[in-house]
């Protein structure tokens, strides 16, 4: 019989032990830290947000409504309605409060919020005030280096909403492409990405700079939209996330990185210090984080436009065991 969770249990939330580099002092201030996070917010999600509606105390009681923070973004809220749903019913009372995700790591810290669902890159990025080409690994423990004991850092997900530059079939055979290297002998290209890649390092500069490549940069936030401009033959290339491509309906080519310059971005949940020994908790948000995948996530997002959130949630939920 495998060991149970209970067993395991420290294996789930990096501490700062097993951080990349021991040696790292380059820590922020938490208040710089903000600054940042206020900054980076745009690689985490967007701006409509709305004053938190739940600010409980987090603390080892098991009446103690969790607050499980969302920016108010789609994918944010749906990740939200998924740990809240997944506590709720194995006994934990939870609720999903929306605040700026700069508000939602410093009430994590404080104890106000109990659960904050994100993405690594843009953490990272905002609490170390750089940008690293890492592995999701390394990401992880770098993350959970810098937050030190103001906050666990849960095991990434199989949710990766890194970058991937793709083309159409046809395009991809009149250009005789298969990698990033050979898109830069194709002349005017049409490049279409979300907004926030254009200051990325993995996006239009980043590729000029490893590859080569020039483009014009068109920003559309929407995945469905930057497809369709492929398809209609407005752009040429798309930059779109691994969860977009997993729940695209087009056939496209992913042209490979052979120079390495795009970087993933794992879903990771950062949780309150008291959190940290709480063993049903952990136990629910391990099962939350192994469950997710680029795919079923991608396949969510439709159910959720179509039934809404909630009630989508809750049949992937019940599907999986978890409701």
């Amino acid at each position: 019989m495998p060991p149970s969770l209970r067993e395991l249990h420290p294996a789930l939330v990096w501490a700062p032990s097993q951080a990349l580099d021991p040696g790292h002092t380059g820590r922020m201030s938490l208040l710089s830290r903000l600054s940042w996070l206020l900054a980076a917010a745009l690689l985490l999600a967007g701006c409509g947000v709305t004053a938190p509606t739940v600010a409980p105390s987090p603390s080892g009681s098991p009446t103690a409504t969790l607050a499980v923070a969302s920016d108010g973004t789609a994918d944010s809220a749906l990740l939200a309605e998924i740990v809240t749903q997944a506590l709720v019913a194995k006994g934990r009372p939870a609720a999903v409060t929306t605040l700026p995700t700069a508000d939602a790591l410093a009430a994590v810290t404080a104890g106000s919020v109990a659960v904050l669902p994100a993405f690594a890159r843009g953490l990272l990025a905002g609490v170390s005030g750089s940008e690293a080409q890492l592995s999701v690994e390394a990401m992880v423990q770098q993350l959970a280096t810098d937050l030190e004991d103001e906050a666990g850092v849960i095991q990434a997900s199989g949710i990766d909403a890194g970058g991937r530059y793709v083309v159409t079939e046809a395009f991809a055979t009149k250009h005789k492409l298969t990698s990033l290297t050979e898109l830069g002998s194709v002349e005017e290209l049409r490049l279409v990405g979300p907004g926030a890649a254009s200051a990325l390092s993995d996006g239009p500069s980043g590729l000029l700079a490893v590859y080569g490549v020039k483009a014009t940069w068109s920003p559309q936030d929407d995945p469905a939209l930057r497809i369709s401009a492929l398809e209609s033959d407005t752009a040429d290339v798309a930059y779109l996330s691994r969860i977009d491509l997993a729940g695209a309906a087009l056939n496209l080519v992913t042209l490979e990185d052979p120079l390495g310059v795009l970087q993933p971005d794992p879903q990771v949940l950062l949780i309150t210090p008291a959190l940290r020994d709480d063993l049903d908790v952990l136990e629910v948000l391990q099962a939350v984080q192994t469950l997710l995948t680029d795919e079923n996530f991608a396949a969510l997002r439709v159910q959720a436009g179509n039934a809404g959130v909630g009630p989508a949630v809750h049949g992937f939920l019940a599907t999986n065991g978890l409701a």
